[in-house]
């Protein structure tokens, strides 16, 4: 059983953030919690069909993630690999989100973000799932909360009450063939890299690739911490700076300096408490969302990711999911604050 009963003099109220002290609002909201775990083979199985179909709508490389939720099959978005830049898709509770998890209330309007690696010729799809520091964390199909995870292959998560299967394709990829119980089977092993021994997080400053040297048939999970949160001050510890954040709007100015650790795991950027520099009012318009953008470094580029923001990220006036950051390149939040970034050599 599920339901909601909501009593609204404006719809749509919690969807769109809007804020009016006259409206009367009355709410209940009900769905099924998650058991201990997820049966993760027996939502495949059943949902077979669906899940294939959505891996079908991918014609080239890139990811297919899947969504089962309290009610069944609830969605899928795919992403397709790029060569020269990262593709990004969000997840949340809020309707700007490309994966849309609506029945679940314990879930954030901004959930996570998965960002897939650019395309390198000889090295498999690779991609990052980031918690945007939500109230309740994603959890690995073991039922261990995490706060982002890299990966090479086919991996399945919980967001609350979801079930989250995500695929990476290859070019070359064959269809899936025989019965559903014939296709999980064929599943490859997860290895998680830190319980083999194999975890090699980069050291403070450091800009080498932890998975150089590493080739399994196994799905290789990295856990890596996610976006650090210091609404005050130096991001980075006592690393030397790797840049500077600058973002500028009517009410002022704001510079974050970033350590490389600091950049590699993100950095957010909104009104809400939870994102860096939420205490300065340079990002206290209300047309710039709770959680409106995650910064971050990936495969040495600096990228600025919209986090599902309801007014967007803009580039040379067109509205863009993500767009590069560097000297001289300006992206707007919602055409009411500007950010860039700036390397410090």
């Amino acid at each position: 059983m599920s339901g909601s009963l909501v009593i609204k003099l404006r719809p749509d109220l919690s969807r769109d953030e809007a804020r009016n002290d006259s409206t009367l609002c009355f709410e209940w909201s009900w769905a099924p919690p998650a058991g201990p775990e997820h049966d993760f083979r027996g939502l495949f199985v059943r949902h077979y069909d669906e899940i294939r179909s959505s891996l079908e709508t991918l014609g080239g490389p890139g990811l297919v993630a899947v969504v089962i939720g309290p009610s069944g099959f609830e969605g899928s978005a795919a992403l397709a690999a790029k060569a020269d830049s990262i593709n990004a898709l969000t997840i949340g509770r809020h309707g700007s989100a490309e994966l849309y998890l609506s029945q679940d209330r314990s879930l954030s309007l901004r959930q996570g973000a998965i960002l897939l690696y650019p395309l390198v010729i000889g090295q498999g799809v690779r991609f990052r799932v980031l918690d945007l520091r939500s109230a309740r964390p994603f959890e690995d199909a073991r039922g261990r909360p995490f706060e982002a995870l890299e990966a090479d292959g086919p991996v399945f998560l919980r967001a609350g009450a979801y079930a989250l299967f995500l695929f990476p394709r290859e070019a070359d990829s064959p269809p899936w063939s025989g019965s559903p119980e014939d296709v999980w089977a064929a599943m490859p092993e997860v290895a998680y890299l830190e319980e083999a021994g194999l975890a090699r997080e980069p050291a403070a400053g450091a800009a080498v690739d932890p998975w150089a040297g590493l080739d399994s048939e196994a799905t290789l999970v990295l856990k890596l911490p996610g976006p650090r949160f210091e609404p005050d001050g130096l991001l980075g510890g006592d690393e030397e700076p790797h840049g500077q954040l600058v973002v500028r709007s009517g009410e002022g100015e704001m510079r974050l300096v970033l350590g490389r650790t600091a950049v590699r795991h993100g950095v957010l950027l909104g009104r809400y408490e939870r994102c860096d520099g939420s205490r300065r009012r340079v990002l206290a318009h209300f047309g710039i969302s709770r959680v409106h953008a995650l910064v971050i470094e990936i495969a040495g580029k600096v990228y600025a990711v919209d986090a599902g923001s309801r007014n967007g990220l803009w580039l040379r006036s067109e509205r863009v999911r993500l767009a590069p950051l560097g000297p001289g390149q300006t992206v707007a939040l919602a055409n009411l604050a500007t950010m860039e970034w700036a390397f410090t050599h």
